[in-house]
């Protein structure tokens, strides 16, 4: 399985306004695992208010990659339990959690949701 990911810049159709800010646009982490030809995708947006930095992230993949690259195909529970030691924070945690379903429906031949 191989893991990569980028930091993208999504420009919102409107201004999105809460008591934190407004924002024009939201920086997003997209997580890719791929396996066989096989791509699954997750993502987590960066979220200043809840002091949720992208380049974290970044760091932080690069420092478990390996571990990710060297797990066999299993069922996505067993995935999920294994990411739960490495004390990710919950929302990258939750972004390799989707991107690994992903993968696991498009090599089982299903879809996401199924």
């Amino acid at each position: 399985m191989v893991l990569s990911w980028q930091i993208v810049q999504f420009q919102l159709k409107e201004t999105f306004a809460i008591a934190y800010g407004n924002y024009t646009h939201r920086e997003a982490l997209i997580v890719t695992l791929e396996m066989n030809g096989s791509k699954g995708y997750g993502e987590c947006t960066s979220i200043d208010y809840y002091h949720i930095s992208l380049a974290d992230f970044d760091v932080i993949l690069t420092q478990i990659k390996s571990k990710i690259e060297s797990q066999n195909i299993v069922y996505p529970t067993d995935f999920y339990n294994f990411l739960l030691p490495l004390e990710l924070p919950s929302f990258l945690r939750s972004a390799l959690d989707c991107a690994y379903w992903d993968l696991f429906g498009k090599l089982e031949k299903r879809v996401f949701w199924n």
